[in-house]
């Protein structure tokens, strides 16, 4: 088949798993559609659940490739350096080349690391994207709870106030529980072993906050109803610090505070991904700069959406509900662009719903200033996130 056309779609976030589902309508159109990903699509909304041990890790995923050949679209398991916009090509991490006619970003933000200083390789250290890291992070936790060499408490930093170090925070502790329990249903049956019952005080669990206090962003009295819940979990919550460095098996804080650790989670926010910085494209702290339509101010063959892209006069929440709601728009503007009809507009909307996984089979749910906590917040995610993903594991 000749093709007119050439769209490559650069990453394979929650915007572009709908681009990807629609994608016959290209190839229908005579455009090559190509999916540039370094793997599987890990699905944010139910990754601290897989963390916590609430759902197995092959619901997590979404086989990007075998979705991408089904609909005609042709798949590179690639990363991407950057973007050359004057010659109308991407740089693959290999140093090779992809040219296009339309080009869209969907590869998130990046985790700071930077900004506490260290080997940026030490295996202690879980930065909290790619979200695989996650699943990672949960075999660590589970090999330090089982191994019964360790005599002392076993020591976890979250540095991160926000929404994801408090649902981090919360899993892991869940996590922790489950492992013991596990552990005794096991010496139950007569599996043998010595099994540690105190398994859950041997583990010190600190959350760092640079905020006056955790979750700055939600009603202050969802967040103080939080703490109290993170309390009597056993969760030491620290505010108005920033992790720093780390020198041996401690962290370092700003303010000359020091905590030792075993593991360090970082979900200390998130930065402009580096291939939007090495592309000669407009960008600010929260992404490649686009318009309402969703295309580079710069560039109208360039897309983004998701976290990678900062609507221009918008500053918008980190958040998947905002790059599912411009994934229908993404993908009608990118087939209106090849076929020469006027794009629509995304206006996101000033409330949005947010939903946190608490761990325990509980969680927060908040719009704008109202809030509820309890079982069926949690009940209401699960339905959410489980429908999302049913529409791409099934197609």
């Amino acid at each position: 088949m000749t093709f007119m056309k050439r769209i490559v779609l650069v990453g394979a976030g929650h915007a572009h798993l709908e681009v990807i589902r629609r994608g016959a309508e290209f190839t229908r159109a005579g455009v090559e559609f190509v999916v540039v990903s370094p793997g599987d699509f890990w699905y944010s909304g139910l990754a601290t659940g897989v963390l916590a041990g609430l759902y197995p890790v092959e619901l997590d995923r979404v086989d990007v490739g075998s979705l991408t050949r089904n609909v005609g679209g042709r798949f590179i398991s690639a990363a991407i350096e950057r973007v050359i916009p004057e010659n109308r090509e991407i740089v693959l991490a290999d140093r090779s080349t992809l040219a296009y006619d339309f080009v869209s970003l969907n590869i998130g933000g990046s985790v700071p690391v930077e900004k506490i200083q260290g080997d940026p390789n030490d295996p202690r250290r879980f930065a909290v994207k790619p979200i695989s890291r996650i699943w990672n992070l949960h075999k660590y936790i589970r090999e330090l709870l089982c191994d019964s060499t360790i005599e002392r408490p076993i020591d976890i930093v979250v540095a991160g106030g926000g929404a994801t170090g408090v649902e981090i925070a919360a899993s892991i502790a869940a996590l922790v529980d489950r492992t013991l329990e596990a552990r005794v249903t096991a010496e139950s049956l007569g599996f043998g072993g010595r099994i540690d019952r105190t398994l859950n005080r041997r583990v010190s669990l600190k959350l760092l906050a640079a905020t006056p206090r955790i979750l700055i962003d939600a009603p202050a009295r969802a967040a103080e109803s939080i703490e109290r819940t993170l309390l009597k979990r056993d969760i030491e919550i620290i505010t108005n610090t920033y992790a720093d460095r780390i020198e041996g098996d401690r962290v370092l804080t700003r303010d000359g505070r020091s905590f030792r650790f075993d593991v360090l989670v970082e979900a200390n926010g998130l930065r402009v991904s580096d291939p939007i910085i090495r592309s000669n494209l407009p960008y600010d702290d929260s992404g490649l700069i686009v318009d309402e339509t969703l295309r580079s101010i710069a560039d109208p063959l360039v897309f983004a959406a998701g976290d990678c892209a900062s609507p221009r006069g918008t500053k918008l929440v980190k958040a998947g509900v905002y790059a599912v709601r411009q994934a229908s728009i993404l993908a009608f503007n990118l087939l209106a662009s090849v076929e020469g009809r006027e794009p629509r507009r995304f206006h996101p909307r000033k409330k949005i719903l947010l939903i946190l996984n608490l761990g325990d089979g509980t969680g927060l749910a908040t719009w704008g200033p109202f809030w509820f906590q309890g079982r069926a917040a949690f009940r209401l995610k699960d339905r959410i996130d489980r429908k999302f993903l049913d529409q791409y594991k099934s197609h």
